[in-house]
């Protein structure tokens, strides 16, 4: 009976066939111009040329891309040498300048000037750590055709941020090595793209930051801005995501209601969720009536079907002295010698009816109450916008639109 248990949750279990051929490929060759690992094949680059100017999180969107492996290096560097070499940089550079007369050429030499002049200050007056950078990216695909064409879309990614890749013919080997968790940087390989690098720029470009979104069990909303595919699951718990809460913004004619849309079709299409939709500016009727979905739309103020209003009070009632049976009294049915509970906090609780579906452990459905404060505020504003209502119920197969 064990045994059985065990093999069921082994057939549960996920496993990321990606990491695993890396952890323990099928095979390892490594040739002039090719460095393969598993079934498919691939090549390593360098970054060989950076931009003057980095913004924060520059270094993610490079190690982030899709079909490749990247291992960045950065080794510290006593600062006494890094000064020797710009001093040294500086006056090569100005002697250039004196003997070159076009402007161009003259404009580039004092922008280099005046970027070495910056890291000296950084380096010297401000005692800021520097090092030298390295990175290297393996590119692989399933075959040479498209691997050249992951490679030429990489490369055209990888100039948006004003960088080159340079190509490690003949060192395959070597890098495959230094990549690899069982190598060390080798000197052939980091010599070829290695650039100086004040600490700060190397951790502010965050290259331990992951890219894009990938729930399990989730459905694909869309891509990041660095085109890494989003896989969101709402219903997912843990870490920081404590409810299911979602917030839409934007101006109008963004596609807000579109989106709503969209994740309710994904909702209902895939996890059969009941979902209530409170429509003011009647949005989402045509959707409603659709045969694939044929839900019920209710007119809440005028509509013959009937009417909803979320906020009536229905009566409790209470216990009286007819009620009780022999040997009780009405003190057992009561709070602070009063009537027990009023007709409005029994109907709150009312309202909060729990789910039986694991996968939403929260309440079904709440109400907001809004403090003095917040209907002050809204009081007060010139404009007040009102945002559709969505309640995702977990009930089975059933839709429900209501308009006002």
């Amino acid at each position: 009976m064990k045994k059985n248990q065990k093999n069921e949750q082994n057939k549960d279990m996920y496993v990321n066939q990606n990491l695993l051929n890396i952890i323990s490929p099928s095979g390892i060759s490594f040739y002039n111009n090719y460095a393969d690992i598993g079934e498919g094949v691939g090549k390593i680059f360098c970054i060989s040329r950076y931009p003057s100017e980095l913004d924060y999180g520059w270094l993610s969107d490079i190690v982030n891309l899709p079909g490749a492996a990247a291992t960045v290096e950065y080794r510290y560097s006593p600062e006494d040498i890094m000064i020797a070499q710009f001093n040294r940089r500086i006056s090569e550079l100005k002697s250039a300048r004196e003997t070159e007369r076009k402007e161009s050429e003259i404009q580039r030499y004092e922008h280099q000037i005046e970027d070495l002049k910056n890291l000296i200050n950084r380096i010297s007056v401000k005692r800021e750590p520097v090092g030298f950078f390295n990175g290297l990216l393996h590119i692989q695909d399933a075959n040479e055709e498209l691997l050249a064409k992951r490679i030429r879309n990489i490369n055209s990614r990888v100039r948006i941020h004003e960088c080159d890749m340079q190509f490690l013919k003949f060192k395959q080997r070597q890098a495959l090595e230094s990549m690899s968790p069982w190598g060390i940087p080798n000197a052939m390989v980091y010599n070829v793209g290695e650039r100086n690098m004040p600490m700060s720029t190397f951790v502010g470009g965050f290259p331990m930051a992951a890219a894009g979104l990938n729930d399990k069990d989730g459905y694909v909303i869309g891509e990041a801005r660095n085109r890494m595919v989003v896989m969101w699951n709402m219903w997912l718990r843990g870490k920081d995501r404590t409810n299911s809460n979602v917030y839409i913004q934007g101006i109008p004619g963004t596609g807000k209601s579109t989106l709503i849309k969209f994740f309710q079709l994904l909702e209902y299409a895939i996890n059969d969720t009941t979902q209530i939709t409170w429509d003011a500016e009647r949005e989402f009727i045509d959707m409603a009536r659709h045969p694939w979905l044929n839900a019920d739309v209710i007119d809440c103020a005028s509509g013959n079907r009937g009417r909803v209003n979320p906020l009536q009070i229905r009566y409790t009632p209470h216990v009286t002295e007819e009620d009780l049976n022999p040997g009780e009294s009405i003190v057992d049915y009561t709070l602070d010698d009063s009537l027990g509970f009023s007709d409005m906090a029994l109907h709150i609780q009312n309202l909060r009816i729990p789910t039986t579906n694991k996968s939403c452990p929260s309440k079904s459905f709440s109400i907001c109450l809004p403090s003095s404060a917040t209907l002050a505020f809204i009081c007060s504003s010139v404009s007040i916008v009102f945002v559709i209502l969505n309640i995702f119920i977990l009930l089975k197969k059933h839709m429900i639109l209501l308009y006002i």
